[in-house]
């Protein structure tokens, strides 16, 4: 594309959304779902009622991207559309956009973090190819599935800094357990691939301060919508 677009990702928790001109990103943001009746895509400069702008649309949640397909030159993509080899047919397609935004952007091989609501790893290969990867909870998941599970133990946060390994009480020992046990398994596929590793997502710049050597890019599902 050319003129100017919009792209929509529809995540696990929220929407992700931004305004290209080609492939440069002009506009972006995130929005809730709780609060999603608030974002109205025709209410941007960009949206010509006469002439309404293309608009790719990636969605892991069928229930709330599906009144905005009737949107006009709406097209929802599918994994069909992403021309990454070697993928599986259930692969999720923002695992494959940001895949391929990460190849063409940056080249191969590369591993992308994607730190959201679950935390997805997606290897691509010297040649390109899609090389695997892995699925685990995110920060979120644990933390409620703490409160549900635990209720008599307190409310659990992301600590700013590194937690002592070794903790004197229940709140520390919650972190220290949590935080250490996503950075090993992190750690742990960081380290098998030994390439290129770059994090994204919305929990994507916490985790990736703690990882020398990576890099972080919010964008990498844009990316991959724009060089389709």
């Amino acid at each position: 594309m050319t003129g100017k677009w919009l792209a929509l990702n529809f995540g696990n928790t929220r929407l992700h959304w931004a305004i290209l001109q080609g492939k440069t990103l002009l506009e972006w943001g995130d929005t809730p779902y709780a609060t999603l009746h608030t974002f109205d895509p025709q209410a941007l400069p960009l949206f010509d009622q006469a002439e309404p702008p293309p608009i790719l649309i990636a969605s892991v949640n069928p229930h709330y991207s599906a009144p905005w397909l009737h949107l006009p030159r709406s097209q929802l993509l599918t994994l069909a559309d992403v021309p990454l080899p070697h993928t599986y047919p259930t692969l999720g397609i923002d695992r494959a956009l940001a895949a391929w935004g990460a190849r063409q952007r940056y080249g191969t091989p590369v591993l992308v973090i994607d730190c959201g609501t679950a935390i997805t790893l997606t290897a691509v290969d010297a040649l390109g190819n899609f090389a695997g990867g892995a699925i685990f909870p995110g920060m979120d998941i644990l933390r409620h599935s703490c409160q549900q599970r635990l209720p008599h133990l307190p409310p659990l946060s992301l600590p700013d800094h590194t937690p002592p390994l070794w903790s004197h009480d229940t709140p520390s020992a919650m972190q220290s357990g949590l935080f250490h046990f996503i950075c090993a398994g992190l750690q742990k596929f960081i380290a098998d691939r030994s390439t290129l590793t770059l994090f994204t997502g919305g929990d994507g710049q916490y985790w990736q301060q703690h990882f020398p050597g990576t890099h972080f890019d919010p964008h990498l599902v844009f990316w991959g919508m724009a060089e389709l």
